[in-house]
């Protein structure tokens, strides 16, 4: 059974599916703040997946905060 949120002690909620698709290094604005969604999102017990060209470095950011990444070949 999957585990319920409390984010608010009234509603449980089942944890959701994201997929984050991010197209620029990191570094950026829009970059930031697109990860730090996916950081806040993981941490409430969400499932995210944060997706970027592979070889960006989003990789070794996402393995440090515990986020998953997905490699997608997006153009620049």
């Amino acid at each position: 059974m999957p585990k319920k949120l409390l984010l608010n002690p009234i509603l449980p909620m089942n944890p959701m599916h994201f997929l984050l698709l991010n197209s620029k290094t990191p570094g950026g604005g829009g970059a930031r703040q697109a990860f730090t969604l996916a950081q806040n999102l993981t941490e409430r017990g969400h499932h995210v997946w944060f997706g970027s060209r592979p070889g960006q470095g989003w990789e070794e950011i996402t393995a440090q905060a515990g986020v998953s990444f997905a490699p997608f070949p997006l153009k620049p």
